[in-house]
């Protein structure tokens, strides 16, 4: 910008004071300028919260910019890309007055000119008629000329920019001044620090008196003012229902939040819960396996002793030796060692839980048969009768027979009833041991009673029996219990 226009773009600014300390926020201060270069632009005052989006109008038609609009900020930009937006932005300012002001005028009249010399070979310049710049001598033919060269990293030195710098330069030169030259550069610059303090001094008052009345107004908003009983009485009612309405939006967020963490402590739950019982079916699986892994090393131990000759004795021992004879029994257990497929048919399944039973030992034996009325389903002394005889556990926790309740289980389909118990819930008691016998029944009778809670009177299997009438699943499920066991 040229100097010329400097007072009015300083004046359109209003920098203030504080702006101007030598404590100054340089981010703060960038901000500013940016803020009175629109304002100047737009011809009216700008708001300062809008700046980057202003300037993100202002050159998004001219220059690439990987950020939106929200996002964007003037401090994204890289260093030259900012100088060359400022320079923009100044330019943009009474372009077309400064077109007429350049319309005529050479080359020569526009260039800046130095306003003295010292007698040390220091040249002075003006800036905006309110700074005044010093030179170094710039003759490199002299020793002290590069002394100084290599002692800083700049040329130009910033004299003085406030109303008592200029004052106090003033008098320093003129006190040092002896030579011809160094008294010219002090009369030059006692004349042009009277323009520029005088200057100053006018927006100094101009900023107070604008302060001024901003207090002044701040004051008077201040005082209360008069008003009538009734809009008094109705702005106090106005504030207490402002005031009910914020009380229950921030219980109406509470409940949401609690909600939101209830819910997040339920799913951790469930998922820890998850996790458990399938490491207890695992466990109860591997348990399972290595019964029946024990019993097949004990059945081949058997047969091999009844080999003929001691060779069949030792080779017999041996599993894999072709001496050891395969009995029924034998080929019995490497089948039911075999693992069940998920995709089995109910007739594996059922097979795969008999053979089970038929490991149970003596005093885990329960035998599970029809009552007296079938309609009755799972209801215990009427649609089935257990037996476990009198020497015989009580309590459910025998591995192979909750691993075949297990396998049962996954034979029923998923239901809901409205008794508050479900498969799921059978299934994790049987799991975690929970069936032990009690004042009136033994585990696996509070098995089936829980059982017969969990599945509704109104459901069906979609299946028909002989005599061609739909089977409630309530009949399906005990008859699937006396098939297992009716023969143990």
């Amino acid at each position: 910008m040229s100097s010329i226009l400097a007072d009015e773009f300083a004046l359109g600014c209003a920098m203030t004071s504080p702006q101007r300390s030598k404590n100054i926020d340089p981010v703060q201060l960038v901000e500013d300028v940016l803020s009175a270069l629109l304002s100047a632009i737009r011809k009216r005052p700008f708001a300062h919260n809008t700046i980057h989006q202003a300037v993100y109008d202002f050159i998004k038609d001219n220059m690439e910019i990987k950020l939106t609009r929200d996002l964007f900020t003037f401090w994204h930009l890289d260093i030259p890309a900012r100088v060359n937006t400022l320079k923009r932005l100044i330019d943009a300012i009474d372009g077309d007055e400064i077109a007429r002001w350049k319309e005529g005028m050479l080359p020569e009249m526009m260039r800046m000119e130095p306003i003295g010399y010292d007698s040390e070979g220091w040249t002075y310049w003006t800036f905006d008629n309110t700074r005044l710049y010093r030179e170094m001598p710039m003759n490199l033919a002299q020793q002290k000329t590069a002394v100084m060269l290599s002692k800083t990293d700049y040329t130009f030195e910033l004299v003085c920019r406030t109303a008592d710098e200029w004052r106090e330069h003033v008098a320093k030169v003129s006190a040092s001044a002896r030579g011809l030259i160094d008294k010219i550069l002090a009369a030059k610059l006692s004349e042009i620090a009277t323009v520029v303090i005088g200057r100053m001094e006018a927006l100094e008052a101009s900023r107070a008196r604008e302060e001024a009345r901003i207090k002044k107004a701040e004051m008077l908003e201040m005082i209360p003012r008069k008003r009538s009983r009734r809009l008094e009485e109705k702005e106090d009612e106005l504030k207490k229902r402002r005031k009910l309405e914020e009380l229950e939006e921030q219980r109406q967020m509470l409940e949401v939040y609690e909600k939101k963490q209830e819910e997040k402590r339920l799913r951790e739950k469930k998922a820890q819960e998850e996790e458990m019982l399938w490491a207890e079916e695992r466990k109860l699986r591997d348990i399972v396996a290595q019964i029946i892994e024990h019993r097949l090393d004990k059945e081949m131990e058997n047969t091999a002793e009844e080999a003929s000759t001691a060779t069949d004795i030792v080779a017999g021992r041996r599993r894999g030796s072709p001496f050891a004879r395969t009995t029924p029994k034998i080929m019995f257990l490497k089948e039911l060692r075999g693992i069940l497929r998920k995709g089995a048919s109910l007739d594996d399944r059922v097979a795969k839980m008999q053979g089970w039973a038929s490991l149970l030992e003596d005093g885990d034996v329960v035998k599970i048969s029809p009552g007296p009325d079938a309609s009755a389903g799972l209801t215990l002394h009427r649609g089935l009768q257990v037996s476990v005889p009198d020497k015989a556990r009580r309590d459910l926790t025998s591995p192979v027979l909750m691993n075949i309740l297990r396998v049962y289980l996954s034979c029923l389909p998923q239901v809901k009833a409205d008794t508050g118990m479900d498969l799921q819930t059978i299934k994790k008691k049987l799991l975690l041991k929970r069936y032990r016998q009690d004042e009136r029944n033994s585990g696996i009778e509070n098995f089936i009673e829980d059982l017969d809670l969990a599945i509704p009177q109104h459901i069906d299997t979609g299946e028909r029996d002989e005599n061609n009438n739909v089977i409630p699943l309530r009949q399906y499920a005990a008859e699937l219990l006396t098939r297992i066991f009716q023969n143990t």
